[in-house]
């Protein structure tokens, strides 16, 4: 089974899936051994001299020949693999950041794997990658990811289940596709978090941090091409801040902010008690003097507001030392404490 569904309290409609993630992860897995087969069967076919391993060594000046003849001489393919390593390890430390190093890389390279090739060929397959382990290995892996994708829809629902204007959008806690260097052979810890099942529904990363949850790949409120509905937007950065910061959907602060806007909208915000979503706000106020120059263009500078609102209808786009910034999110207008003009914009 590729998904199921998960309720939490009622608010909740949340759906597992895995298809995409298995398909791929089985790909992957299986030209793995496509590969390691025909590796094997090359390596079988190998005639390797160790006179001549030895020979190169010493045109390489490597300073511990002996130690290269004793493991040559013992056929142990385990001490092949260390020896080898342990080569590569000297001439890379030891010509690290010298031009030199790329005059004899390729033949390091070359005595390396040649090393590595005998190791193998003596272990007579016992490291070959056969379809019947990689068998094995997907089913763990699956496991082991729909266990951590579950973990991931609990918490999920839990943060849903927090926050009190929810306008039930369904969600689907989908595995990320794999790729050669994602590390494929464990199970997943991340997900992306989709807001419906259109090819353009909004979403967000969700993955863990030294056992704290981060959350990336965030959309930009007012983007049209995936926000067609502004109560999913409303959805969508709720529930991004609740699991950033939980129980913040439901207790916020009042916070002074500051925002530039053209000239033509000073009758819209002059003793308004609301404001539109998606507007941007930063808390200093000399950031807000050098946009309200730069977006006006050569034709204005813009008007500079003072802003006191509730922390609830924020999310934070940018979090310094020296500034905050943040994006107005909600349903169309959302309410303000107070606005105030305090830089009178001018034509140029």
């Amino acid at each position: 089974m590729n998904w199921y569904k998960i309720i939490f309290a009622q608010k909740s409609n949340i759906t597992i899936e895995m298809a995409d993630y298995i398909n791929s992860l089985k790909q992957l897995i299986y030209d793995l051994v496509d590969y390691s087969q025909h590796d094997w069967e090359r390596i079988q076919k190998l005639k390797i001299d160790e006179n001549q391993i030895l020979s190169e060594l010493k045109q390489l000046n490597y300073p511990d020949i002996n130690s290269v003849t004793i493991v040559l001489k013992s056929k142990n393919w385990n001490d092949m693999e260390r020896i080898a390593w342990r080569i590569y390890k000297y001439y890379q430390d030891y010509y690290q950041g010298k031009p030199s190093f790329y005059d004899i890389f390729e033949k390091v390279r070359n005595v390396v794997k040649t090393i590595q090739d005998y190791g193998e060929q003596l272990s007579q397959g016992v490291r070959n990658f056969t379809y019947q382990q990689a068998e094995k290995d997907i089913q763990e892996i699956i496991n082991g990811t729909r266990v951590n994708l579950e973990k991931i829809a609990k918490n999920v629902g839990e943060a849903v289940s927090r926050i009190e204007s929810w306008n039930n959008t369904p969600l689907i806690v989908m595995a990320r596709t794999v790729g050669k260097n994602d590390g494929y052979l464990q199970p997943r810890d991340d997900a992306s978090i989709e807001f419906g099942s259109s090819s353009m529904a909004p979403s967000f990363t969700y993955f863990m941090l030294d056992g704290k949850i981060e959350i990336d790949d965030i959309l930009e409120g007012g983007d049209t091409e995936f926000f067609t509905d502004n109560k999913v937007q409303s959805d969508y950065f709720n529930l991004v801040k609740e699991l950033r910061n939980p129980g913040s959907s439901q207790k916020g602060k009042i916070l002074t902010l500051y925002t530039a806007r053209p000239i033509k909208d000073r009758e819209l915000y002059m003793y308004a008690q609301e404001v539109p979503s998606n507007l941007f706000l930063t808390s200093n106020y000399s950031s807000a003097e050098g946009i309200a120059r730069d977006l006006g263009g050569n034709e204005e500078i813009r008007d500079v507001w003072k802003i006191r609102i509730d922390s609830r209808y924020l999310i934070n786009t940018l979090d310094s030392p020296m500034e905050k910034q943040y994006q107005v999110v909600g349903e169309g207008m959302v309410p303000v404490v107070k606005i105030v003009l305090i830089s009178m914009g001018e034509k140029i």
